[in-house]
């Protein structure tokens, strides 16, 4: 049966109505109802609908419709959505300025026409994804890791120890952090976010994470430059076995402080297994990304005055953060790796 919405077509109309018509010499049907909705697949309402308007207009063609006819043919609106999708980055402007070039004065169309027809179609305007460039070698790097941890599951997982070092500013709005506000009301000072030219100044630091729940976190005063990263590495392995981890596998970024022959030393007289090949500039891969966004999110939400209340509330907030979910992030390694695969080693949603 056709959908509700679906236009009749005028020889199904007409089908439909001759067959309810047609009568026998004795004035009974010819064909059942429920045979007429068989075989034209239309509604009971509809066929006496139709029967009722042949009756009294003698003609089964649509009557002539209010309102302007449509500005673009469905030819134009695929053209209009190839013009979008060609360059995401060209404004609405843009776009209507692109569609409008050769054409004549009354074949043009406005760009409040170009807006709404490209709603209709799905396709909107949002702040993109910023994202560090991949280059040909970081993929690379990214397509020899993947295959190389392709087979290892959580048992594996949970024996590595993520690393990574950020910085936190003291009057940064968090970017998921959204205002609410009456429409027309941006610049009320109700609803406006007061920063510091500079940020107000911020910490360093230099964190991991393990199955279990959140590792050790140390304040960096600096550069991280290869003698201050072996001192941490040392801290690192006392507090872990001091959590009762004798043993782990060490995930690091591939900053050159990393990689010195002091810091390498360093690590074999520790006997702290790397992770092999971490490709570079891949933080998606990494779950302990995931953690600082939470865990800046609750310091933001707090709204330190000063950088001592920022660093209290910092570690504070790390040791309070739930251990579920780093074992959700490390249980989902592997989901992660076969993403990677699907995007052919390029950036993943993480």
């Amino acid at each position: 049966m056709n959908h509700p919405h679906e236009e009749i077509s005028l020889p199904v109309r007409y089908q439909a109505v001759s067959l309810n018509l047609l009568r026998k010499p004795d004035g009974r049907r010819a064909v059942t109802v429920e045979r007429i909705l068989e075989t034209t697949r239309i509604s009971r309402t509809s066929l006496y609908r139709l029967t009722d308007k042949w009756r009294k207009k003698r003609s089964l063609s649509d009557s002539p419709r209010r309102g302007r006819p449509p500005k673009l043919s469905p030819r134009s609106e695929v053209r209009l959505k190839i013009l979008a999708k060609k360059q995401p980055l060209n404004s609405f402007k843009r776009i209507a300025e692109d569609y409008n070039v050769g054409l004549p004065q009354p074949e043009q169309v406005s760009l409040w026409t170009i807006k709404r027809h490209l709603a209709a179609a799905g396709i909107l305007a949002f702040r993109p994804a910023s994202k560090t460039t991949l280059e040909p070698r970081h993929i690379t790097e990214r397509r020899i890791w993947e295959r190389w941890y392709r087979p290892m599951d959580i048992g594996y997982w949970q024996g590595v120890v993520f690393t990574d070092e950020t910085r936190i500013l003291l009057h940064q709005l968090h970017p998921s952090i959204k205002i609410k506000r009456p429409r027309n009301s941006r610049y009320d000072f109700n609803f406006m976010h007061y920063a510091e030219k500079y940020g107000g100044g911020g910490i360093s630091f230099w964190g991991s994470i393990t199955y279990w729940g959140p590792g050790p976190l140390y304040r960096l005063y600096g550069a991280m430059e290869n003698l201050s990263y072996a001192n941490f590495l040392g801290c690192l392995k006392l507090d872990l076995q001091n959590e009762g981890i004798d043993q782990f596998i060490l995930q690091d970024d591939n900053l050159s402080s990393h990689r010195t022959p002091w810091v390498i030393g360093m690590r074999g007289l520790l006997e702290i297994e790397p992770i092999h090949s971490w490709p570079s500039n891949s933080p998606d891969l990494s779950p302990i990304e995931n953690i600082w966004a939470i865990w800046k999110q609750r310091i933001y939400a707090r709204k330190p005055l000063n950088l001592d209340q920022l660093e209290e509330i910092a570690f504070e907030e790390w040791r309070n953060l739930d251990p579920e979910i780093f074992r959700k992030l490390y249980e989902g390694m592997p989901k992660r790796l076969a993403l990677l695969r699907k995007a052919h080693w390029r950036r993943i949603k993480y």
